[in-house]
């Protein structure tokens, strides 16, 4: 278990909704809806529980999974019989879990309800073979998650600017280290291999070999839309909503539905179905509790336009996914139109523009694997990524040297 995703067994895909003010009653009835835990958890079970803490931002938020849905599931691990409970968690490149757990104050908190608490950030790495993967074929992994027997995912219901959402599928990231994430977001495709939605097949890819065995969406108080500023984050909705399921693309799937989306939109969610590594469509999933109907609240996805049209900045957008043009559209919206104008005159090439005549103003950008690949040869700087982290185009707009991986050169 936690091997990676497979086919689930013949018939619907069971996922549980319930709705709430008290935490511990609905994750509770969420998970006794879709059969409990005794079929999965036995009492030599190394159980680790994976929630989204990837930052030092209070649950209110809606950034990150409310402690107490996890205190809910360790006890609930208790009761079932598991012989060791873990939380577990990776921050976002940059940053340690460790210091984050601290931050939060919930180490102790974890650990008094019985739980060791595992900086994976600190963890070693083990090499992975990705037998069927599209755009990797081999990962390091935090030895930890990778050896546990089983993994609870425990997501944050969140829209994101790059994959859609980023739920269960997506919160996988959490159990690889800085090194592995770097190649998700930035290299997801080689420039050479002409192959779109990079960063959602590296997720799909990622979730053949490291999965979730049990899945719960913490919906108490979600996330939408985004706000530019120092960190990237949306406004808060309240829907006192959980969600799980033992097949992590249909509750991924339900999920979206509950927001408002269409799981067919979201590609690395299509991706997982058309693989055979779950079950996405309405007359697959056997939804129990409360309806998705009874609990709709859909979400905006919005993403910001550039704060204003720049003078000093033009922007040709060549053939290709919108991944980039949205990572583009969100990474210029950080900048103060001072800020902008202190750059000076840039061109930023986005997408497939082989065919495109383009007259190029100040320093040029060829921002994503598409553009490279189309301007080949061509005096600019490369800003490679299926699509790059917004970050890394800021850094690289302001004169930051960043290396294949994302580093800054020199550190």
């Amino acid at each position: 278990m936690g091997r990676g995703l497979t086919l689930r067994e013949e018939g619907k895909s069971r996922v549980s909704i319930s709705k709430g003010k008290d935490i511990a009653r609905i994750v509770r009835q969420a998970i006794t809806l879709v059969g409990g835990l005794e079929k999965l958890i036995s009492s030599r079970a190394r159980v680790l529980i994976k929630p989204n803490l990837s930052v030092a931002l209070p649950a209110k938020t809606g950034v990150i999974t409310d402690p107490r849905v996890v205190l809910a599931l360790i006890q609930l691990v208790r009761e079932a019989g598991a012989k060791e409970i873990m939380v577990g968690e990776s921050a976002v490149v940059g940053f340690d879990a460790g210091a984050i757990f601290d931050a939060l104050k919930v180490r102790s908190l974890f650990e008094k309800a019985g739980a060791k608490v595992v900086n994976l950030d600190q963890d070693q790495a083990v090499e992975v073979k990705i037998p069927k993967g599209e755009v990797l074929k081999k990962l390091k992994v935090c030895r930890t998650a990778y050896e546990s027997d089983v993994i609870i995912s425990v997501p944050k219901m969140k829209t994101h600017f790059q994959t859609g959402v980023t739920l269960s599928l997506k919160n996988m990231k959490g159990t690889v280290p800085d090194e592995s994430k770097r190649i998700i977001h930035r290299i997801g495709v080689p420039v050479e291999k002409r192959e779109e939605y990079g960063l959602d097949q590296a997720i799909v890819d990622l979730n053949t070999i490291i999965s979730a065995d049990l899945t719960v969406i913490d919906a108490t108080i979600s996330l939408e839309g985004f706000v530019p500023g120092p960190r990237l984050v949306g406004n808060p909705v309240r829907l006192d909503t959980i969600m799980a399921g033992f097949d992590p693309v249909a509750v991924d799937a339900v999920g979206c539905r509950v927001i408002g989306l269409d799981p067919r939109e979201v590609r690395h969610i299509r991706l997982a179905y058309e693989r055979k590594l779950g079950q996405m469509l309405l007359d697959e999933i056997e939804v129990v509790g409360r309806s998705v109907e009874s609990v709709l609240h859909p979400l905006k996805t919005d993403i910001p336009k550039a704060a204003q049209v720049h003078e000093n900045v033009t922007i040709i957008e060549g053939k290709g996914c919108s991944g980039c043009s949205v990572t583009n559209r969100l990474a210029l919206s950080f900048f103060s139109p001072q800020d902008v104008e202190n750059l000076g005159s840039l061109t930023l090439m986005v997408g497939d523009t082989a065919s495109t005549d383009y007259p190029v103003k100040g320093r040029c950008f060829f921002i994503g694997n598409c553009s490279i690949r189309s301007n080949k040869g061509k005096k600019g700087r490369n800003i490679g990524g299926c699509p790059p982290p917004g970050l890394w185009i800021r850094k690289s707009l302001t004169g930051v040297a960043i290396n294949c991986l994302g580093e800054i050169k020199g550190t």
